[in-house]
């Protein structure tokens, strides 16, 4: 697959996944959205301000335990349990969401694309919206744990290298168990099927 080709079905997967151009086409069609947008972006900014505030706290609590308890690596192992498992449990209503309820999916499928180029869309969407889970939980404590115990800069390309990672498992394995029931089910109607087609009188 070409790069550019990857990255604009990323970029088309994107925009209709966040409505970017409907929106922009709303506002510019209707001024009075414009300002329903903007009071959503201020609502979301304080928000965002408030839990972070509200999770520094926490992050600093916890770090203070930890290190009273001479046990500060366990800090950074719980938030990197605690994200894969936000991650896993999230991941299967969203991979279920853009595999089997998205309208998009068919109009995908006439595309000049093949199948294995649709999945990677698909999946890209699906982690995309996993890493803001990391983004939220686990790189603020990635960051705070550096900065409290003054690690070097080995520490943060680390650290980067494990918020990027940090939802590749739980995706992978919420996919697994889907094509894996998804294929239970197929063989279940299969039979269903053919047994019904067997009882009918001829």
């Amino acid at each position: 697959m070409k790069v550019k080709k990857l990255i604009s079905l990323f970029l088309i997967e994107l925009d209709h996944h966040f409505s970017i151009t409907k929106r922009r086409y709303s506002v510019k069609k209707n001024k009075g959205e414009l300002v329903s947008l903007i009071a959503m972006i201020a609502s979301i900014s304080v928000l965002i301000i408030v839990y972070f505030l509200f999770y520094f706290n926490i992050l600093n609590t916890n770090l203070k335990v930890y290190t009273e308890m001479d046990i500060q690596q366990l800090f950074l192992t719980n938030f990197i349990m605690l994200s894969g498992l936000f991650g896993f449990f999230l991941g299967a209503f969203v991979l279920i969401g853009e595999f089997f309820s998205n309208k998009d999916l068919k109009v995908l499928i006439t595309l000049p694309l093949e199948p294995h180029e649709t999945i990677f869309g698909k999946l890209f969407i699906v982690l995309f919206d996993q890493m803001i889970i990391s983004l939220l939980l686990l790189l603020p404590a990635l960051i705070y744990f550096g900065i409290y115990t003054k690690q070097s800069a080995v520490y943060y390309i680390i650290s980067i290298i494990v918020f990027l990672l940090s939802q590749i498992f739980p995706v992978m394995t919420v996919l697994l168990y889907t094509l894996i029931v998804s294929k239970l089910f197929k063989k279940i109607q299969t039979k269903r099927t053919t047994a019904i087609s067997y009882l009918r009188p001829f």
